[in-house]
């Protein structure tokens, strides 16, 4: 194993994760809600609190931090911005909070919720109606292949309580889950089998049914993935084999691999995410970002100002949602970029913002 946060309790890719509130538009596009970023510190069993200001830089919230289980792994907010999950690994659990007007965190009645054994990775489907965590099983803190858990989300309170048929199983160790934007699909990378399972969602339970047998990425340790915005392909980064599969989306779920995927990467891959039209992507690699343009075939060709320097090791990457700047999670703190036109990362002033050890990022905007 390469990287050096694959590590914990048996090659564990110890993930600490930035969020904002998921719903409209920020602050900064004239609208008067305040935007905040959440990022998670396993090392301190905490997550910390931000607000963004108009450049994207990120300040501290009046109440920074709040506790969370222990060593947690992974945080998501549902689309409207009311609710937050983080994913705790050695507790097996998934705590729940509200998202107060301020950004304040309070937990939900009922937090935590059980999960499976080492959940490492969490995200809530587009209609803000269920959670979906990926459980690393004997990557992370237990024994086992792993699976994926499943919850209905009260739209009243954010408690959560499981969906028929969870745990579902995917392949060997889950390690991250993504669902497209209409709720139909969700799609799995499979840590231990370089592998992506995909499932069909139940509009209303929930429920998982797999849509045919996991699909190899052709790269090995599969360890994040994400869908172009517009929904036409799946990327998958293998950090074993130092690339990324790319695969074309079939309007039944189904996946097929673009011409030349996998494609060359470098060391230490591990987080992807792409521009709000889709026509880049950016994969994390060590101490860098290296930037692509996406072909309309799904393969891809670096771009000419690429690599971006990171100001540490960096782990995830996400799109913030007006969709104008890239986040991401380090050793140190919190990496912040601005896209260019012509898709160059431009770093933001005084990042690496602190908060821990954060390794994971999603974005949201207030509700």
């Amino acid at each position: 194993m390469k990287s050096k946060y694959l590590s914990f309790a048996g090659f564990v890719l110890l993930a600490i994760t930035l969020t904002v509130p998921q719903f409209g538009v920020s602050q900064t596009e004239g609208r008067g809600r305040p935007e905040f970023a959440y990022a998670v510190d396993q090392a301190s069993n905490l997550v910390w609190g931000f607000n963004i200001q108009g450049n994207g830089a990120l300040t501290p919230l009046a109440v920074p931090s709040f506790p969370t289980g222990n060593a947690p792994n992974g945080v998501a907010v549902d689309p409207r911005g009311r609710f937050a999950y983080v994913v705790n690994i050695l507790d097996n659990s998934v705590s729940g909070y509200s998202i107060a007007r301020d950004g304040t965190l309070t937990p939900v009645p009922g937090s935590p919720f059980a999960t499976g054994s080492g959940p490492g990775w969490v995200t809530v489907d587009p209609s803000g109606r269920f959670v979906y965590v990926a459980n690393c099983a004997a990557l992370c803190s237990g024994a086992g292949s792993g699976n994926v858990s499943g919850y209905a989300i009260d739209k009243s309170t954010g408690s959560l309580t499981p969906v028929p048929g969870s745990p579902f199983q995917a392949d060997d160790i889950p390690y991250a889950v993504t669902v497209d934007s209409l709720g139909e699909f969700a799609y799995v990378a499979n840590f231990g089998s370089g592998t992506v399972s995909a499932f069909r969602i139940d509009h209303d339970s929930g429920t998982l049914a797999a849509i045919a047998p996991p699909v190899p990425t052709g790269g090995t340790l599969s360890i994040s993935l994400a869908l172009d915005p517009l929904e036409r392909f799946l990327f998958v980064v293998n950090t074993g084999s130092q690339n990324v599969s790319a695969f074309a989306v079939g309007s039944d779920g189904t996946l097929t691999a673009v011409p030349g995927s996998p494609f060359a990467t470098a060391e230490f891959t591990q987080g992807v995410a792409f521009n709000r039209s889709g026509d880049f992507v950016y994969i994390s690699a060590g101490a860098q970002v290296l930037g692509f343009s996406v072909q309309p075939d799904g393969s891809i060709i670096p771009l000419a100002g690429s690599p971006y320097a990171a100001p540490g090791f960096l782990v995830s990457l996400t799109l913030d949602r007006a969709g104008r700047r890239i986040y991401g999670s380090t050793g140190s703190g919190v990496a912040a970029y601005t896209i260019a036109a012509n898709g160059d990362l431009v770093s933001i002033a005084g990042e690496p913002f602190p908060a821990g050890e954060t390794f994971f990022v999603t974005t949201a905007v207030a509700h």
